[in-house]
């Protein structure tokens, strides 16, 4: 009697994945390529582990991520048992060796930030702007803008850490007062400064009811320069001046025309500047008729007479008044009055 058997043979396979022990950077992946012999025979299966941070444990190429040091084992087998292991340890090196000081900081328009990193041997800054170096470790950034930049520190095993350092640039400060104001004998000035600015500081402060108010009632005896250092919430600081100009001496005025309860002449009164005395003010019509008189320098004219309003035309007008250093004052002449 005859009888047929089938044997089959698969091989005994060898399995190699690389040396006993590797070194990669934390935040690097290792890319590894089983070699399985002999190589006719295709019907390998591939089991790895540990499982953890392999991107597939069932195939002979591979990518591991993990960030802790560990041990790969790759067991290669054949249908009917035949197998080979193989085994790597894996060691990672520190990825958080990188600084920057500081991290988040915030300046004024025109200001500068020097950055200082440490923990690599070579360094390189993105974006390069406003920075007067982009290898250096400690550098020099006067941003016109709020910057984010982003460091790439590279260690002597050539590993590379990854850091932010912000930099946030308030808004200028604005502050903005008249060129000059003029004052006469009794008058007073109030600044008003425009702007963005909440806290001031005034120089000199003769003559200033409070030097840190943004406005202050300025009162100077001489002509004096005022100037005013003013401050944003976030610290940042603007400068300006003001030239006030103050005369010995009061002026008085008459305008030529006015229209009675109409800008910008509502009355005809005396104009001064200053402080000024009233002697006598009146006023006559075309027929020599007094329709008006006063001795207070603050009361005018409102074209009326008997509590009638007077027609258009041409008044005739004589003032008499002193001025505070005793200097008279007298005129005569002509006023329209238009409805």
């Amino acid at each position: 009697m005859v009888q047929n058997y089938t044997i089959r043979v698969e091989p005994q396979p060898s399995v190699e994945i690389g040396p006993p022990v590797v070194t990669k950077c934390k935040y690097t992946p290792l890319f590894l390529t089983a070699h399985v012999t002999p190589t006719w025979y295709t019907n390998y299966k591939y089991s790895w582990k540990t499982n953890d941070f392999i991107d597939n444990t069932t195939k002979p190429i591979i990518t591991f991520s993990g960030w802790d040091d560990t041990t790969l084992i790759l067991t290669v087998t054949t249908p009917l048992g035949c197998k080979a292991v193989d085994s790597m340890r894996v060691i990672n090196y520190n990825g958080d060796f990188g600084s920057i000081t500081p991290r988040d900081t915030a300046i004024c328009p025109r200001e500068g930030v020097v950055l200082t990193a440490a923990g690599g041997v070579k360094y390189q800054w993105d974006p390069p702007l406003f920075l007067n170096s982009a290898s250096k470790n400690v550098v020099l950034s006067t941003p016109v803008t709020s910057t984010t930049y982003t460091l790439y520190v590279t260690d002597k095993n050539g590993c590379i850490d990854t850091l932010d350092a912000s930099i946030t640039v308030h808004p200028d400060a604005i502050v903005s007062v008249p060129d000059t104001a003029v004052l006469y004998p009794g008058e007073q000035f109030q600044m008003d400064p425009s702007g963005n600015c909440l806290y001031f500081s005034w120089f000199p402060t003769v003559g200033l009811s409070n030097p840190n108010l943004s406005n202050p009632i300025a009162t100077p005896s001489v002509n004096t320069r005022y100037y005013v250092t003013a401050t944003t919430e976030a610290g940042c600081k603007s400068n300006d001046s003001i030239y006030v100009l103050v005369h010995d001496e009061s002026a008085i005025n008459m305008p030529n025309a006015f229209s009675p309860g109409s800008y910008p002449n509502p009355e005809f009164k005396v104009s001064h500047l200053g402080t000024a005395t009233l002697k006598s003010f009146r006023v006559y019509n075309r027929w020599g008729v007094k329709v008006f008189e006063s001795t207070n320098i603050d009361k005018g004219w409102n074209g009326q007479f008997n509590g009638e309003p007077q027609p258009m035309g041409v008044y005739i007008y004589t003032v008499e008044a002193v001025t505070n250093t005793g200097k008279t004052f007298t005129k005569q002449g002509n006023v329209t009055l238009v409805r």
